[in-house]
């Protein structure tokens, strides 16, 4: 096996996981930062490097989540959107 080359299931499991600790924005991000990180995860969650199942993790609810968060789901979304069509 290369050495520049890893196993796969690796990736997806160890971004899943971290994906979830991202997912949960912190408040002192900038709206840049906020899009460019949802860039990244909507093209792997696209490219299924890691699961649609990390969507589940977000509150939809204003109560449960912070102003960054729900800036960051909308950027995810509308990223989405976009490689969808």
């Amino acid at each position: 096996m290369n050495g520049s080359r890893v196993r796969s299931g690796f990736i997806p499991v160890y971004l899943r996981k971290r994906s979830f600790t991202i997912l949960g924005v912190r408040p002192g991000l900038g709206h840049v930062q906020l899009r460019n990180v949802a860039k990244f995860f909507a093209h792997l969650i696209f490219n299924k490097a890691i699961l649609w199942g990390v969507l589940d993790s977000f509150y939809s609810i204003e109560e449960g989540t912070t102003s960054s968060a729900r800036i960051y789901f909308k950027y995810l979304l509308l990223e989405l959107l976009q490689f969808i069509d």
